[in-house]
Protein backbone atom coordinates (compact mmCIF):
# COMPACT_ATOMS: atom_id res chain seq x y z
CA UNK A 1 0.00 0.00 0.00
CA UNK A 2 2.85 2.38 1.05
CA UNK A 3 4.36 1.96 -2.18
CA UNK A 4 1.37 2.26 -3.93
CA UNK A 5 0.95 5.36 -2.58
CA UNK A 6 4.24 6.97 -3.54
CA UNK A 7 4.23 5.94 -6.92
CA UNK A 8 0.82 7.59 -7.11
CA UNK A 9 2.06 11.07 -6.42
CA UNK A 10 5.51 10.86 -8.20
CA UNK A 11 3.40 10.36 -11.01
CA UNK A 12 1.15 13.79 -10.27
CA UNK A 13 3.97 16.20 -9.27
CA UNK A 14 3.47 18.77 -6.39
CA UNK A 15 -1.00 17.84 -6.95
CA UNK A 16 -1.40 16.03 -3.60
CA UNK A 17 0.60 15.58 -0.34
CA UNK A 18 1.08 12.83 2.41
CA UNK A 19 0.24 14.31 5.36
CA UNK A 20 -0.84 10.91 7.64
CA UNK A 21 -1.09 7.02 7.50
CA UNK A 22 -1.95 5.21 10.13
CA UNK A 23 -4.03 1.50 10.63
CA UNK A 24 -3.97 0.44 6.28
CA UNK A 25 -4.95 3.76 5.95
CA UNK A 26 -3.64 7.15 3.84
CA UNK A 27 -4.55 10.91 4.09
CA UNK A 28 -3.86 13.48 0.84
CA UNK A 29 -3.97 17.25 0.63
CA UNK A 30 -2.88 19.70 -1.63
CA UNK A 31 0.41 21.12 -0.89
CA UNK A 32 -1.60 24.55 -0.37
CA UNK A 33 -3.60 22.93 2.77
CA UNK A 34 -0.48 20.85 4.32
CA UNK A 35 0.72 23.26 6.53
CA UNK A 36 -2.44 23.81 8.03
CA UNK A 37 -3.37 20.16 8.18
CA UNK A 38 0.15 19.11 9.76
CA UNK A 39 -0.35 22.11 12.69
CA UNK A 40 -3.81 20.73 13.43
CA UNK A 41 -1.85 17.23 13.93
CA UNK A 42 1.00 18.32 15.70
CA UNK A 43 -1.34 20.15 17.97
CA UNK A 44 -4.63 18.99 18.18
CA UNK A 45 -5.31 15.47 16.81
CA UNK A 46 -4.09 13.73 19.77
CA UNK A 47 -6.48 15.44 21.82
CA UNK A 48 -9.34 15.58 19.31
CA UNK A 49 -9.09 11.65 19.03
CA UNK A 50 -8.83 11.09 22.88
CA UNK A 51 -12.24 12.88 23.21
CA UNK A 52 -13.88 10.52 21.28
CA UNK A 53 -12.56 7.40 23.40
CA UNK A 54 -9.99 6.66 21.16
CA UNK A 55 -6.74 7.75 22.76
CA UNK A 56 -5.10 4.32 23.01
CA UNK A 57 -2.81 5.98 20.26
CA UNK A 58 0.57 7.10 19.55
CA UNK A 59 0.89 9.98 16.91
CA UNK A 60 4.30 9.42 15.67
CA UNK A 61 6.65 12.23 13.49
CA UNK A 62 8.66 10.40 10.31
CA UNK A 63 11.74 12.82 10.61
CA UNK A 64 12.80 16.16 12.50
CA UNK A 65 13.23 17.86 9.06
CA UNK A 66 9.76 19.21 7.56
CA UNK A 67 11.26 19.29 4.25
CA UNK A 68 11.87 15.45 4.23
CA UNK A 69 8.73 13.47 4.27
CA UNK A 70 6.61 15.70 6.32
CA UNK A 71 4.32 13.16 7.50
CA UNK A 72 2.65 12.19 10.94
CA UNK A 73 1.72 8.22 11.19
CA UNK A 74 -0.33 6.66 13.90
CA UNK A 75 -0.28 3.27 16.00
CA UNK A 76 -1.32 1.39 18.79
CA UNK A 77 -0.18 3.04 21.96
CA UNK A 78 3.66 3.41 22.29
CA UNK A 79 4.53 3.36 26.11
CA UNK A 80 3.57 6.50 27.11
CA UNK A 81 4.10 8.33 24.49
CA UNK A 82 0.78 10.29 22.61
CA UNK A 83 3.17 12.22 20.34
CA UNK A 84 6.61 10.90 19.66
CA UNK A 85 9.39 12.14 17.01
CA UNK A 86 11.81 9.76 15.46
CA UNK A 87 14.23 7.37 17.20
CA UNK A 88 17.30 9.82 17.22
CA UNK A 89 15.44 12.91 19.08
CA UNK A 90 11.78 11.40 19.95
CA UNK A 91 10.70 14.60 21.48
CA UNK A 92 11.34 17.23 18.86
CA UNK A 93 8.60 17.21 16.26
CA UNK A 94 8.75 19.74 14.01
CA UNK A 95 6.02 20.68 11.02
Amino acid sequence: MTQAIFQFLATRPGRLTLVLCGFNKRYLCRPKAARECLQFMRTSLYSDIAERGCGNLTIWKTTTEPRDMNTFGVTDRYLEFNYRGPDWDQNNILV
